[in-house]
């Protein structure tokens, strides 16, 4: 069960130190930190589950998360992607786009999450556009950094497999053919 807290507000050094937030002035900070929703959670709850809809970002403020994806139908365990910790977010895909959650992710220990709403992103936007378009941009650049991350592993994959060439032509090749 989640514990919802409001007060106090997350300190805005500790998000000045978080890459989406990069970049934003003291005053800016302050804004998003009245903005985010802190939730703490016990070991193995779980936050999201893939396939749901989605309309928030996360930032560990404490703890740590497992991210997981389920491999097919008839596997029974969830394949760990990646293990996130202070500091680290997940769900920003979300406040980019309107498809479902594409992962699902546990608490590993008692975990404190700041919960970033698009609503309140919006609110963001409405009182400060200047510093909102570099946390857009801060955003894209995250999604960015981990896309050429999957690409580099797919590629390393890619080159093991005899059809690898194949497969790789299907995946990057021209969208136009």
């Amino acid at each position: 069960m989640a514990d919802t807290r409001a007060d106090p507000s997350p300190d805005p050094v500790f998000l000045a130190g978080i890459p989406i937030f990069g970049g934003l002035e003291r005053p800016a900070l302050e804004l998003i930190a009245a903005h985010l929703q802190r939730r703490i959670l016990g070991a193995s709850c779980l936050v999201l589950a893939e396939g749901e809809g989605a309309r928030e970002m996360y930032v560990v403020e404490s703890g740590r998360v497992e991210v997981r994806i389920h491999r097919d139908s008839e596997d029974v365990d969830d394949l760990v992607v990646a293990t996130l910790g202070p500091g680290d977010c997940f769900g920003e895909m979300s406040l980019l786009d309107i498809q479902p959650r594409s992962a699902t992710v546990r608490t590993v220990g008692e975990t404190s999450l700041l919960v970033l709403a698009y609503r309140e992103l919006l609110e963001f936007r409405r009182r400060d556009p200047d510093a909102f378009i570099l946390l857009v941009l801060n955003l894209a650049r995250e999604v960015s950094r981990r896309l050429r991350a999957s690409e580099r592993h797919l590629i390393d994959l890619l080159r093991r497999l005899p059809e690898g060439a194949v497969a790789a032509q299907e995946i990057f090749g021209s969208r136009h053919s």
